[in-house]
């Protein structure tokens, strides 16, 4: 499943099968997207269809350094701090631990779902404004250079015409 029209370029570059594309996201960025998305993971995991689903977005870390990041989404990973004390704590659920997790996994994945593409537009913007001062700064320098080549080849031309001016009075003279 891929979001967005580079993504989807890269893949049908490389001829990879895609179950969903959704290019037009970004336009109309919010929320409902996020879920849109997420719901047709979920089926295509459910389904059988997909064995592991990962999450690949840019991670925003300041404005001038965005890193690609993988997260796996499905099926969800014990966390490090469970996994370390074996989960021996057991716990009594109301509802049942079942009925819970029917309601709190889809949740779950809908949030990492727009988190990746909060975190992608973030990146995407700060990329953005990087490139643009980027060129701005370099379009100053042009205009400082540009001026100052201009300003010597206008003094060079009115130096000549004084020359000339000069050196034709002194014809005049003598």
């Amino acid at each position: 499943i891929c979001v967005g029209r580079k993504g989807r370029d890269f893949f049908r570059r490389r001829k990879r099968e895609m179950l969903a594309q959704y290019v037009d996201v970004w336009n109309k960025f919010d929320f409902s997207n996020a879920v849109t998305v997420a719901r047709e993971i979920m089926s295509a995991f459910l389904t059988g269809g997909l064995q592991e689903v990962h999450l690949i977005h840019s991670r925003f870390i300041n404005m001038a350094v965005q890193r690609p990041k993988m997260v796996q989404l499905l099926p969800i990973k014990p966390s490090e701090a469970e996994a370390e004390a074996g989960a021996s704590t057991e716990y009594l659920f109301e509802p049942p631990m079942e009925q819970f997790l029917e309601y709190l996994l889809p949740k779950y994945i809908n949030v990492l779902v727009y988190h990746g593409f909060l975190e992608n537009s973030a990146s995407e913007y700060a990329a953005r404004m990087t490139a643009m001062d980027n060129a701005q700064a370099n379009c100053k320098e042009m205009i400082t250079t540009l001026s100052l080549i201009m300003n010597k080849a206008r003094q060079a031309a009115i130096t000549r015409e004084l020359m000339d001016i000069v050196g034709g009075a002194e014809a005049l003279k003598g």
